[in-house]
């Protein structure tokens, strides 16, 4: 199977969890969580039913919360990335804290 059909068969599943009313967050981490990673385009393009705003915001909350990575690996576009389990801790610095 070639890339592109597998990519079709994930954007046709991630459409079903959003006709299933799943929210724009869930749909996030599934798509993500097939693909690895993916761009920020191919989100939006793949959830087109989510505004921009739905989806840009989703992503702000889903990194936030350490659910997903979000990098900007050249000087155009951002990567959004599955998190694996203890990554999040490992990524984000700790700073000195003072008690």
């Amino acid at each position: 199977m070639t890339s592109t059909n597998q990519q079709q068969e994930q954007s046709l599943a991630v459409s079903k969890t959003i006709a299933y009313g799943n929210d724009v967050e869930s749909a996030i981490l599934q798509l993500v969580g097939q693909r690895g990673s993916c761009t920020f385009d191919e989100l939006l393009h793949t959830l087109a039913d989510f505004t921009f705003c739905q989806v840009f915001f989703a992503v702000d909350r889903l990194s936030r919360e350490g659910k997903v990575i979000l990098r900007h690996p050249g000087r155009f576009g951002y990567l959004v990335s599955a998190l694996m389990s203890g990554t999040y801790n490992r990524l984000r610095p700790q700073g000195n804290r003072q008690v």
